[in-house]
């Protein structure tokens, strides 16, 4: 600030220096043409003689002598190119007077905003000069390296970006060539899968994970071997309860009815017995019938009921059962209630299992991704 107001005051000493540069100018023109107004009068008025001889002989005129009127009008030209001059000056004077104006009002500005700066940095830190100074200098310093840091991470952003761009084209191209190879999102989730699990092959969660998986697998064949083996047996069971009882009774109802075959047997005799005593009350006086007879009706009562399915032959039927069968059903039943209840569980334990791998495949996958990303970045830069 020092520089401007030495060169203000240089420019204000040139300033005033031409101002008196032109007044003597001035002062010169005048003094000249009132030397010439006066050299005009002294030539007219005086008529004297130089060496006794006159000077009014006019040996070099050859016409009139000048007019006044020729005199005052050369006058006035020269007094008029006097005067454009004294106006070119007067507006160059002003033209310079407004500069120096808007010199001393820009100076003034700049004196208040240094007085400004002296104050803050004196009185409102409390801190020297100098000291203001060097962290005003660590601050730029700071604020560079930060611009620096931000316009590399706006490029690295940018190109991870275009990475991601580019990955997506490979993928949206591999997805429509292997589309028009024949394979459909089935093929693309194995591949897919097969890829995932080739470069997680090596992690130990997922091989637990995976012998957890094979283990429950295990188990629910096992489990459904044994289901298997149970359905069969039951429909066996059924099958002889049918021949033993008939199709169309109800086998609840016969497990709630208590009885047993020896009761059975009774009721078979007691209906013999009526048969007998009926025919014998007809009076036909037939003979009694020969053994072939009593088989056949016996056979024909045996059989009765199981055509019929009447409730009293059902019940008849109903005690061998309960007597008989009814204990071992009853424990394939619980048998194949167990096993379904543990194939479900093992079903869920399953798909448990493969909802984790998949989580834990995805997630490797993303991280094996940004791994990739890194690395092409780091061999970028």
């Amino acid at each position: 600030m020092e520089s401007d107001i030495k060169v203000s005051e240089d420019f204000k000493s040139q300033f005033k220096a031409y101002q008196e540069q032109q007044q003597r100018r001035l002062q010169s023109l005048m003094e000249r043409k009132k030397e010439k107004q006066n050299s005009q009068k002294g030539d007219n008025s005086n008529a004297k003689e130089t060496f006794r001889i006159p000077n009014d002989l006019n040996l070099f005129e050859r016409g009139q002598p000048v007019n006044e009127d020729d005199s005052k009008r050369l006058l006035e030209i020269e007094n008029e190119q006097l005067q454009d001059q004294l106006r070119e000056v007067r507006d160059e004077n002003c033209r310079l007077y407004k500069l120096v104006t808007e010199k001393d009002f820009e100076i003034k500005q700049l004196q208040k905003k240094i007085q400004e700066d002296r104050l803050a940095l004196s009185g409102a830190s409390g801190l020297a000069g100098d000291v203001a100074a060097t962290k005003i200098v660590e601050l730029a310093k700071k604020n560079r390296e930060i611009t620096a840091e931000t316009e590399s991470e706006k490029a690295k952003v940018k190109q991870l970006n275009n990475r991601v761009k580019e990955l997506e084209k490979e993928l949206q191209a591999a997805v429509e060539k292997i589309h028009s190879l024949g394979g459909g999102d089935v093929g693309i989730k194995q591949s897919a899968l097969k890829m995932i699990e080739g470069n997680l092959a090596e992690s130990p969660e997922v091989k637990a994970l995976q012998e957890k998986l094979t283990a429950a697998n295990f188990k629910v064949m096992e489990y459904r071997n044994q289901l298997q083996s149970a359905k069969q047996e039951l429909k066996m069971t059924q099958k002889l309860l049918a021949n033993e009882v008939g199709e169309d009774v109800n086998i609840q109802s016969l497990l709630t009815n208590s009885g047993s075959w020896r009761g059975r047997a009774q009721q078979i005799l007691v209906l013999q017995s009526k048969k007998k005593s009926a025919h014998q009350g007809d009076g036909s006086g037939a003979a009694d019938p020969s053994p072939s007879e009593h088989s056949e009706d016996l056979s024909f009562t045996l059989l009765k009921p199981l055509a019929s399915g009447s409730n009293q032959v059902g019940r008849i039927g109903s005690a061998r059962l309960a007597g008989t069968d009814s204990p071992d059903l009853k424990a394939l039943q619980t048998q194949i209630t167990e096993h379904r209840a543990l194939c479900q569980a093992a079903e869920v334990e399953r798909d448990r299992l493969l909802e984790l791998v998949t989580v834990l495949q995805k997630r490797r996958f993303m991280e094996f991704l940004m791994e990739e990303i890194g690395a092409e970045d780091k061999l970028s830069t």
